[in-house]
């Protein structure tokens, strides 16, 4: 059960900068015993080049930016996976990235594209999904998925939020997250103009 949430306060749905929540969750009868392993949050940014896995459950196959994703390029319907998917994906430089989205991209934002012959990408059902770089006990979280231009198509690489510049965000969200809590982080003050009265 969710108990509580915050994003940033700074979170633009239109530009998705800042685009990371945090969810509190209430232990249930199945899992309040049960204590996880937590991974190391990345505080550098990601080197080029640097290889990355993430983990879905969107869909699958390619899909044009204009119309549904819903709808794959050959006219099939998409549907999630009945298994969780895990692909191999690289860093790209941010000059790449550049040429390929101009000013879409924003400060905090990484791409990355597939590194094997396989095609990897993230589609519609992956949002928030992880990216971690290492193996084992290295493993750290690097991103969660963002957005993109379509799902795997030439010259659209995915996009990531960068989690070494939300660092300290997080740590200080994580704070102010108890149960109840559901609402921007810090929280935006009233303008003096629009301040309510309390007589």
């Amino acid at each position: 059960e969710i108990v509580g949430l915050t994003v940033p306060a700074t979170y633009n749905a239109k530009t998705h900068e800042n685009d990371i929540a945090l969810l509190l969750l209430r232990p249930d009868r199945d899992t309040g015993k049960f204590v996880p392993k937590t991974i190391k949050l990345a505080t550098t940014p990601l080197p080029a080049n640097a290889p990355v896995t993430t983990f879905g459950w969107g869909f699958t196959k390619k899909a044009a930016a204009s119309g549904s994703l819903r709808l794959s390029t050959a006219d099939e319907i998409q549907r999630s996976p009945d298994d969780l998917q895990m692909g191999e994906l690289k860093a790209l430089p941010v000059g790449q990235c550049q040429q390929d989205y101009g000013r879409d991209l924003k400060p905090g934002m990484l791409c990355v594209s597939g590194r094997s012959s396989i095609p990897v990408f993230t589609c519609l059902g992956d949002s928030g999904g992880p990216l971690i770089r290492g193996t084992g006990k290295n493993q750290e979280l690097v991103g969660v998925t963002s957005w993109a231009k379509g799902c795997g198509l030439p010259n659209k690489p995915d996009v990531f939020t960068d989690l070494s510049r939300q660092a300290a965000w997080i740590q200080a969200a994580r704070k102010a997250l108890v149960p109840g809590f559901a609402e921007a982080y810090p929280k935006k003050a009233l303008p003096a103009a629009a301040a309510p009265d309390c007589d």
